[in-house]
């Protein structure tokens, strides 16, 4: 078998998520490292933080896919006092290379989108929000049917089951059964209009603000927050999986781990 390399690493992920896809506003790619690098073990996350750098080191890995990005604002410093500079610092101490796919993975066609939407059980699905018309079913966010209705409660007993959360958000009026759904990862409040306009009997996202929810109720949009982190964790199994198959699929030889993570926000009792 030939040796794997950061560069088909990235490959693969482009493959999957093109740069194109990307919001302007964000920072993808290979942040850390280079790309002739030899790799023998991959850990894909969620985001970098200690314990993700920890588990990279136990498994003898050299690279890092996470979809937060860890350089994200320009940087004017590299400190080690700082809680977030100190990472930067430990990846190039410790030799990990860091490749982000973020917006452009939420965005593609068969990625993250398409993830969530069939964690929620959705069949017909286009995308809430068209990203670019030369990629077919490119965009952020989807739109879908339940193979039948369902009661409103037995579709957020589902939802808890699926993103393994014990409680949701609520916003706006339930509707008596739910067939059609919008569902976008990570944060979709800005996201209401479209999903309103697309009909959904429930707009399933995370991050709902005070005022995303008093706009949804004035739209006669009933919303799920079901969390940032559980909207989004399926990418690192689902990613981890994808990357093993392509690597497989070219005779190459490399290991793929999965990040332990934690929810950084818990409820009370």
């Amino acid at each position: 078998m030939r040796s794997v390399r950061v560069i088909d690493i990235q490959r693969w992920v482009e493959e999957l998520a093109p740069l194109c896809l990307a919001e302007e506003w964000d920072n993808v790619g290979l942040q850390i490292g280079k790309e002739a690098e030899l790799v023998r073990g991959v850990l894909v996350c969620l985001e970098v933080n200690h314990a993700v750098i920890d588990q990279a080191l136990q498994n003898d890995v050299q690279l890092i896919v996470a979809h937060h990005p860890l350089i994200f604002a320009p940087l004017r410093s590299l400190r080690a006092d700082d809680a977030h500079e100190s990472l930067i610092m430990r990846m190039i101490i410790e030799r990990l290379s860091l490749y982000v796919a973020h917006t452009n993975l939420d965005a593609a066609p068969g990625g993250l989108g398409d993830w969530v939407a069939e964690v929620c059980g959705l069949h017909s699905v286009q995308p809430l929000i068209p990203r670019d018309e030369r990629i077919p079913q490119a965009g952020f966010g989807r739109v879908g049917d339940l193979e039948a209705p369902v009661d409103f409660e037995e579709f957020a007993a589902r939802l808890c089951r699926q993103f393994e959360v014990s409680r949701l958000r609520i916003a706006g009026r339930p509707p008596r059964s739910v067939e059609r759904v919008a569902v976008l990862n990570g944060s979709g409040g800005s996201y209401m209009a479209e999903a309103r306009a697309a009909e959904a009997d429930v707009y399933v996202t995370g991050d709902v603000k005070h005022h995303d929810a008093a706009y949804a109720e004035a739209l006669g949009l009933c919303v799920l927050d079901c969390g940032h982190f559980a909207t989004e964790r399926i990418v690192v199994p689902r990613l981890a999986g994808y990357l093993r198959e392509r690597a497989r699929a070219e005779g190459q030889d490399c290991r793929f781990h999965v990040a332990d993570e934690k929810n950084p926000i818990a409820y009370l009792p």
